[in-house]
């Protein structure tokens, strides 16, 4: 008995659209109050970047702490 040989398979591929993105269009969102820093970047170039800084700080010890 001859082993048979496999073939490739012609079917395509195609990546899902999740939450209104594709392939060609990536969406981000950003909602902060007036004034406040939309960047790391403009978030240690303001005067008040120490307490931006605590801010970030304490934000990432409560992803740790909650493993999100």
């Amino acid at each position: 008995m001859q082993p048979r040989l496999l073939r490739q398979s012609d079917r395509l591929s195609v990546l899902p659209i999740r939450y209104g993105w594709d392939e060609d269009q990536v969406t981000f969102a950003l909602v902060t109050e007036a004034g406040d820093p939309s960047s790391y970047k403009e978030a240690i170039d303001v005067n008040d970047s120490d307490k931006w800084a605590i801010a970030m700080e304490q934000e990432m010890k409560s992803l740790e702490k909650n493993q999100t």
